[in-house]
């Protein structure tokens, strides 16, 4: 085993019609999985408007717009790019790395990640 894989060929195999979609366009899943389904995306959204739990789902390291790509699509609706960033900026939960990120197709931007690992309360979004 190469510590990453831990699927076994008969996993592999089983798994050949399983594939990604958006939760909000998830339907008709087994047993009571739509209603699961849309209690917890209602629940996140609700708890990334006050709280520094997008941290969990993020790299250690993002730019601004992948942080902000990930709201829209948890919030399910567009931010203003610019009084997004003045807010995040203002909250301080999140810090500079000093670095950039590299392999984009436009010029480099920095790396931030959050100051804390801890889930915290902020000022809602």
């Amino acid at each position: 085993m190469n510590g990453v894989d831990f699927w076994t060929e008969a996993e592999r195999a089983d798994s050949r019609g399983v594939y990604w979609q958006r939760a909000a366009t998830a339907k008709k899943l087994a047993y009571d999985h739509d209603e699961v389904l849309r209690v917890a995306t209602k629940r996140l959204a609700s708890r990334v408007s006050y709280t520094t739990v997008i941290a969990k789902l993020l790299a250690g390291t993002f730019t601004l717009t992948e942080l902000e790509n990930a709201y829209e699509s948890i919030l399910n609706r567009a931010i203003d790019k610019r009084n997004f960033r003045k807010k995040v900026s203002r909250i301080g939960v999140i810090e500079s790395t000093g670095k950039q990120s590299v392999g984009g197709r436009h010029r480099p931007a920095l790396l931030y990640r959050f100051k804390s690992s801890k889930v915290e309360e902020i000022e809602p979004l």
